[in-house]
């Protein structure tokens, strides 16, 4: 809807207060939505990274005491990691293994 003034013009435009309105509305919404999305699942992530590395790291020492080979095997179709130590063979199931690396 374009509306017209006394002089005949269109002012088809948008005002400085509208404008800023917008912005207010689209920050509150940003706001409130990005730190929702920002620790989306990284916890879970954290704790089971921290357990795999403790794994290695006592396999790691035991081996080192021992002077024995320990091996650890990673079954990424299965999300277990499946390991040799003095006591015998142990596995453990994991939720997601998508960012293990070694």
């Amino acid at each position: 809807m374009m509306r017209i003034s006394r002089a005949g013009k269109c002012n088809a435009g948008v005002t400085l207060l509208e404008l800023i309105a917008v912005l207010f509305i689209l920050s509150v919404v940003t706001a409130f939505v990005l730190p929702s999305f920002s620790g989306f699942g990284t916890s879970a992530l954290k704790s089971e990274a921290r357990e795999i590395a403790s794994l290695l790291n006592y396999l790691n020492d035991s081996a080192i005491s021992r002077k024995e080979t320990f091996f650890i095997t990673f079954r990424l179709d299965e999300n277990t990691l499946v390991w040799q130590e003095p006591e015998g063979t142990k596995s453990k199931q994991v939720l997601d293994m998508t960012g293990v690396t070694t």
